[in-house]
């Protein structure tokens, strides 16, 4: 259930009905949590790759519980506007903060504990993250998180605080398993200091190459392309489905959830016996098409449908990518790295359609920007994979 960060567009509906907040405003709290979910992470990725994975999962602990109880006394509180805006941004970041170490925690053990498979290793976790964002979809369509006003965000809040203690726990448990089974195997040639608490063999030189790689650049460019605009459009599907007059939000980020999971199993998969570089050059002409769609919107499960499948597809060939370039051991630190990207995309692209959307109720033109950027991270795509191929 690590996924909860992806009903955003759920709870901003209700923030924008209950709080009076303006789009830009919702945009700007989902700006914060994106931020939270992707600025800290080479600094998790790191810690992860020297002391082990368990110590990620207990930070999401102290992360996701106390902002999700905050949120519960803020949201039937006497605040003023200002201020219950300032304490959301702060709260949600902390949230995505913690949703990236919980998530990354489960990831790199995967990716470790079967390295010789590292698109399946990698997308199998991946793949829970979206089916618990559709687990929680259904969930919060119980009536009991409902009232007369919509979505009773106040048992919502206290849901997710309740369960993040209980999920967060089994997965330090679990973690800290695998490491005691880890150190269990060392022979008794092996150095007394434990293998959690030491830097791996190497791991500086390595992330120094991958560092100096021109290929390394570009593919970072090109997830900036296109994570942040696939990012902006799940937070703000509310608002979409507003002005095409669709008012099942519940059905639309149900698709999108379905979708994405099936992704990333597709793609994780496949990527064990198919060419990565063609795998993702696929998924972003995919992606042009899709946002080409997207400036009518006729077809609106469609593009939903189509949203889901690639960016679930994305997060999960990136990464594997990584893998195979510059290794298993270093994945924490170099896709950590890679997800200030999106943190950065994902506030430009939401704070630029919020202002498009207040300002002018029209987002034909917001797409007609995101189509260009995805055509530009699709052509970057194809320089990396024909750099590859050559050697």
């Amino acid at each position: 259930m690590s996924g909860s960060i992806l009903l955003f567009p759920l709870i901003s509906d209700s923030l924008i009905l209950k709080e009076s907040f303006k789009i830009i405003q919702v945009n700007l709290i989902s700006s914060v949590s994106q931020l939270g979910m992707y600025v800290c992470l080479p600094v998790l990725g790191y810690l992860s790759d020297i002391y082990g994975t368990y110590l990620l999962a207990l930070l999401a602990i102290f992360l996701l519980v106390p902002p999700y109880l905050i949120n519960t006394l803020v949201i039937n509180s006497d605040f003023d506007h200002t201020s219950k805006l300032m304490i959301y941004s702060i709260t949600f970041g902390l949230i995505g903060l913690g949703t990236s170490s919980i998530y990354f925690s489960s990831l790199l053990t995967c990716s470790k504990i079967y390295p010789h498979k590292k698109g399946l290793s990698i997308s199998l976790p991946v793949a829970c993250y979206g089916l618990s964002s559709l687990i929680g979809s259904q969930i919060l369509k119980l009536s009991w998180f409902h009232n007369k006003e919509g979505l009773n965000l106040s048992r919502v809040f206290q849901f997710f605080a309740i369960l993040y203690l209980i999920v967060g726990s089994l997965n330090f448990i679990s973690t800290s398993i695998v490491i005691e089974h880890k150190q269990s195997n060392i022979d008794e040639n092996t150095e007394l200091i434990p293998i959690s608490s030491i830097e791996p063999p190497n791991h500086q030189e390595k992330f120094m190459k991958f560092l100096k790689s021109p290929v390394m650049y570009i593919l970072l460019i090109s997830l900036f392309l296109n994570i942040g605009p696939l990012e902006t459009f799940q937070n703000n599907l509310n608002s979409i489905l507003r002005l095409n007059h669709y008012k099942d939000l519940s059905k639309q980020i149900s698709l999108l959830s379905i979708f994405s999971t099936i992704s990333r199993l597709i793609v994780g998969i496949t990527s064990d016996y198919v060419n990565k570089l063609f795998i993702l050059v696929t998924i972003l002409f995919l992606g042009i098409i899709n946002q080409y769609l997207s400036i009518n919107y006729d077809v609106v499960s469609l593009i939903t449908i189509i949203n889901g499948f690639i960016y679930g597809g994305l997060f999960t060939i990136y990464p594997t990518i990584l893998s195979e370039i510059w290794g298993v051991d270093i994945l924490g630190s170099t896709w950590g790295l890679f997800m200030i990207s999106p943190a950065i995309s994902s506030t430009i692209f939401s704070l630029i359609y919020g202002s498009l959307l207040d300002n002018f109720n029209d987002i034909s033109q917001y797409f007609k920007l995101v189509t260009l950027s995805f055509t530009i991270s699709f052509m970057l795509a194809i320089i990396v994979a024909v750099k590859r191929s050559k050697k």
